[in-house]
């Protein structure tokens, strides 16, 4: 065979490789992306931060409902607005940023592994990311993480560049892509990459190569062009409110303490991190077991340390959630897919799949049991009287996929691996299809039809007892918390305020109710 058709054949085989990626993608992170409506808190909170900033036309202060908002900074809600000018206000284009951000990820991670390592690992690698739970949600939710894994990943991937290759280039682009995340969602954007290099460094005998690389003054330089002006702007505009708001509350009071009631043991995230990788579950465990092997080459010690370097942090962190995790994960996929090649136990990748696909037919009897067992007022509210019945396709879709398993199981009649890896893409388009679907017509469409009667009869709106910045978003106004006035409308529990005297119920949908002051109290 001729050297011409074996670099053909090359570029179809990667052709081909790119294309099922780019499918994956779409059925992660886009398909019916738009359906959904906002979830409180957080996709609410950061949309409305966008529309308000739209509004007003202040593009350096974020507000939500008309008070100062320090939980993240400014570029999401920029990236937000653009996708808002260009596509109007919708469900969509809050989204979009976020998918447009995991996709991107997705290909990094797919660089990562052929630059380091070769084409295969890359692709496996980002399959596996495209079939992480954890990614596809965070893919499509209107937030600043998907941003944030993007632009941590692509630092760490260059700062490893820098080390490897010694080009200066390489070092400036990190600074470039930390300074971006800086902006994103603050420290932990550069607290990363420094700690894992200076490691990295040290257990190579080369931490003057760290010191120069860190303190270099044009790398400086340009991380302090990219983020230092709108943190300037900010600081000069409200002083202290911001750095203690910003930084001291939202950054150092998350790793000192537990926010806004998310604590967790020290083994926290260890059930999070096999979850986050199912279906290849037992690829990553074996990884663990082979952890000496691994750390015995120098790029798979990186990627080792970086993803225990943000497992340990965060598991120290007093304030926990899930995703957090995810700022690791490349690191993982990277190494369970270097340990794909050599993997023969795909039985431990169906065996599990039929367990947890098998509980997922009974999705609807088990939602019919959790919400009997509801003690919160609003999701009780919401939950009890929804419909909770999934269409005969998705019952239909899981027993296809059982069957499959369970004879993937017990004996192989398809390539082993080609199935495993199609496996991985059940959840995520299950997820993105039915579930998260369902659970936002349930959770959120009650708000969204009170929000938008409100916008439809230009009622004015305040907070009463209940504050969901998704409402804000639908009703297109500031609703800030104070006294009704005549004409005036609020979004309550319809239970705390049936036959209120002085009020009409305008709307009702299951426990939620838009009430509207008529005369005196």
């Amino acid at each position: 065979m001729n050297q011409s058709l074996i670099q053909k054949l090359s570029i179809d085989r990667t052709a081909a490789a790119c294309t099922l990626l780019l499918v994956g993608i779409w059925l992660a992170f886009f398909l019916r992306l738009g359906t959904p409506p906002l979830f409180d808190w957080d996709e609410g909170a950061f949309s409305e931060a966008t529309r308000e900033m739209l509004a007003s036309g202040d593009w350096i202060s974020i507000t939500l409902n008309g008070s100062p908002r320090y939980d993240k900074p400014v570029l999401i809600h920029w990236l937000q607005a653009a996708s808002v000018s260009l596509l109007g206000s919708n469900e969509f284009a809050f989204r979009l940023p976020s998918a447009l951000a995991a996709s991107a990820w997705v290909m990094v991670v797919y660089g990562f592994g052929r630059t380091f390592f070769n084409h295969r690992v890359g692709w496996f690698a980002a399959w596996m990311a495209i079939a992480s739970l954890p990614v596809c949600l965070i893919g499509r939710a209107a937030t600043a993480d998907a941003w944030l894994n993007l632009l941590l990943t692509a630092s760490m991937y260059t700062a490893l560049r820098f080390h490897r290759d010694e080009q200066m280039r390489w070092l400036y682009i990190t600074f470039a892509f930390s300074a971006l995340g800086f902006l994103t969602k603050g420290p932990i954007a550069v607290l990363v990459p420094v700690a894992v290099t200076l490691i990295h460094c040290i257990l190579l005998r080369r931490t003057g190569v760290w010191l120069r690389g860190v303190f270099s003054p044009l790398g400086i330089l340009i991380f302090a062009v990219i983020a230092g002006p709108w943190y300037a702007l900010r600081t000069a505009e409200e002083g202290r409110a911001f750095i203690d708001g910003f930084f001291v509350l939202h950054n150092v009071g998350r790793f000192q303490g537990p926010m806004q009631g998310h604590a967790g043991s020290l083994l926290y995230y260890v059930p999070i991190v096999l979850m986050a990788v199912f279906p290849f579950t037992a690829i990553a465990i074996r990884v663990f077991i082979r952890f000496r092997v691994y750390w015995k080459d120098q790029t798979s010690r990186f990627l080792l340390l970086w993803f225990l370097f943000v497992v340990s942090f965060f598991s120290l962190s007093g304030t926990k959630l899930p995703h957090y995790v995810l700022y690791g994960l490349p690191a993982l996929f990277l190494l369970m897919a270097r340990d794909l090649e050599s993997f023969e136990s795909y039985r431990w990748v169906f065996a599990p799949a039929v367990v947890i696909f098998g509980l997922l037919f009974f999705l609807p009897e088990f939602l019919g049991v959790a919400t009997s067992k509801i003690n919160n007022p609003l999701q009780e509210a919401l939950w009890v009287g929804a419909d909770l019945s999934f269409p005969v396709s998705y019952r239909v879709w899981f027993v296809f996929v059982v069957v499959l398993c369970l004879s993937m199981t017990f004996r192989f009649w398809l390539p082993a691996r080609s199935v495993a890896l199609a496996i991985g893409l059940v959840l995520p388009f299950t997820v993105g299809f039915w579930i998260v679907p369902k659970v936002g017509a349930i959770q959120q469409q009650p708000i969204k039809q009170a929000a938008t009667m409100a916008l439809q009869h230009s009622w004015s709106a305040a907070q009463w007892d209940l504050h969901l910045p998704s409402f804000s978003v639908y009703a297109e106004q500031v609703v800030r918390k104070r006294p009704l006035q005549p004409g005036d409308v609020a979004l309550v529990l319809y239970s705390k305020h049936a036959g209120k005297p002085g009020y009409d119920v305008v709307f009702k949908e299951r426990g939620i109710a838009l009430v509207r002051k008529t005369g005196g109290d």
